[in-house]
């Protein structure tokens, strides 16, 4: 299928976002084809949540706008917008009280999708899409965490819309039930493949890798690079030597200030390994030895693959998903201990 002639479900033109002096979203633009998994990929506060809730128009972006299905402008045309847009939010919003029938029979008033049989054989086909027909009468707050996301996406899928927003999918679930989301987004699209794309958030690796045709990495509200997870990782070219070491931060510092003929990057993955880019592995393995031996370094073991989407993260923004998640958290920590002093 040639992407010359496919719709463009969503095109953003210089989309942002800005809260005082805190610009969220910078000047972003993207377009996403029909038949697509588009995937987001960032830490917290990247910016993945933000513009997707400027596309579903909770909120108003402060330049730029952008257009759905070729036709409705984000901020002209919101109520056309909100009809032909499914929203899946990152946090579970389903009512515990009521069933999974239940649930979806208050979307679809809230839609105003007229009582009746077609309503009704709407809502028996989306529990059956996400494998919950069997338990369409049970309460939700029986429900594990898998099945809670899978009723939220099929409320989201009630209204037929033609673009669907994933926001984090798998955040929170276990890895069987994680997995079993991938699967049902994966059936979604063949389902669904004419003018319908899914645009989904993650700061899962795998899940982008595995899931999305083409791949956007946001950093700090700026998209740092677009493309397939394929050519992603062949543009930065070259293999990755990982070693296993005693004091990983050590070892990154060392290699760091060495010749940069051979190398072009290091990255501290652990407290015990270190990721060392070169253009090539085999030829590379003997001069990263020689420079252990001679900075009595002990390499405890060595591999050499192809890059990964952490690798491409890590070139793109010179940190992994890891490190902005530590980032995060000691942030908070130094506001609470801010907080607490000030009492």
């Amino acid at each position: 299928m040639s992407s010359d002639n496919r719709m463009n479900i969503v095109k953003t033109k210089n989309l942002t976002k800005q809260w005082g002096n805190i610009v969220a979203v910078d000047h972003v633009n993207f377009e996403i084809k029909e038949g697509e998994i588009f995937g987001f990929l960032g830490p917290n506060g990247a910016g993945k949540t933000t513009t997707i809730k400027m596309l579903c128009t909770l909120l108003n972006p402060t330049d730029g706008t952008a257009t759905i299905a070729e036709e409705f402008d984000i901020l002209q045309d919101p109520a056309e917008v909100r009809r032909c847009v499914g929203y899946v939010p990152q946090d579970i919003t389903v009512d515990g009280r009521l069933t999974a029938r239940e649930n979806l029979e208050f979307q679809a008033s809230l839609y105003g999708i007229p009582r009746g049989k077609e309503r009704e054989e709407k809502i028996e086909q989306m529990l059956k899409l996400v494998e919950l027909g069997q338990r369409a009468d049970g309460l939700v707050e029986m429900f594990s965490g898998g099945m809670r996301r899978r009723l939220e996406i099929a409320r989201g899928l009630l209204v037929e819309p033609i673009l669907l927003l994933l926001d984090e999918p798998s955040v929170g679930l276990d890895p069987v039930s994680r997995k079993s989301i991938w699967g049902h987004v994966n059936k979604l699209k063949k389902k669904y493949r004419d003018k319908f794309a899914i645009l989904m958030s993650t700061h899962y690796m795998e899940e982008a890798d595995r899931l999305c045709d083409r791949i956007a990495i946001i950093d700090r509200g700026v998209i740092v690079a677009l493309d397939t997870p394929k050519n992603l990782k062949r543009k930065i070219g070259g293999q990755v030597v990982e070693i296993d070491v005693e004091k990983g931060r050590r070892a990154a510092k060392r290699f760091e200030k060495e010749d940069k003929s051979f190398i072009i990057n290091v990255k501290e993955l652990s407290d015990q390994t270190v990721a060392i880019e070169v253009n090539d592995g085999e030829s590379a393995a003997p001069k990263i030895f020689k420079i252990a031996s001679e900075n009595k370094i002990d390499i405890k073991s060595m591999r050499i693959r192809e890059p990964s989407l952490e690798d491409v993260f890590i070139h793109y923004t010179g940190k992994t998903l890891r490190d902005e998640d530590t980032d995060l958290i000691s942030f908070v920590r130094r506001q609470f201990s801010k907080r607490m002093r000030s009492l």
